[in-house]
Order: structure tokens, then sequence, then C-alpha cells
């Protein structure tokens, strides 16, 4: 398995979109492809985004220690975007009026 893969399947999941391997049917030209294929552009965007990292993530970078693993440094530098979201966005109700986190009701369910 790839790393995209990997990724695209998580996000699958955590959408609850189908299941990762589910295959879908394209309605015209009745191509199959599986459901985690549907994530590829939107976590090919987020990944885009993170080669830039944020002032914020290098401070916690160097944090880990200049002679840390890179793997601590890295781990160190993503935790600081998964902090910031678990303190923004955490107990807001979705659209339909249900304490839950922000990000589990898709944005279109709301229409």
């Amino acid at each position: 398995m790839t790393d995209m893969e990997r990724l695209c399947r998580a996000a699958c999941k955590a959408e609850n979109f189908a299941e990762p391997d589910e295959i879908f049917v394209e309605a015209v030209s009745g191509k199959e492809s599986y459901a985690w294929e549907a994530h590829i552009p939107s976590v090919r965007a987020v990944l885009k985004e993170l080669r830039e990292p944020t002032k914020e993530m290098i401070v916690r970078g160097q944090g880990a220690g200049y002679d840390a693993p890179m793997e601590d440094i890295y781990k160190a530098m993503i935790d600081t975007i998964l902090q910031e979201a678990d303190s923004q966005f955490e107990k807001k109700d979705n659209c339909y009026g249900q304490e839950t986190k922000a990000l589990q009701t898709p944005p279109w369910a709301c229409f």
C-alpha cells in the first residue's frame, strides 16, 4: 500500500464516506474505482499545503531537539496542527443542533 492510498483510506473512514474497498461504478463510462480513490484530490491538496510549514510548526519541530530522530521532529510538527484543530473545533454544534466535533458533519449536509 502506498502512502497516498493509506491517507486516502483514512480520509474515507473519517468521513464515513463508504468502506475504503467498496467499488463504485461510473454511470457513463462504467469505470470501476475503489471508494478511497475519491479522496485523492483532497489528500493531494492537503499534502501540498503541508509542504510549507508554519512558524509554529517549525518552532515545535525545533523543540524536539536538534539531535532528535527525524520522526520525532516530524511528529511534533504535525501535532501542532492536530492540537490547534482540537482546541479550535472541539464541541461545536453541527447543522442539526447536535453537540459534536465540527468536522464530522460535512458542510454539504447542512443545505
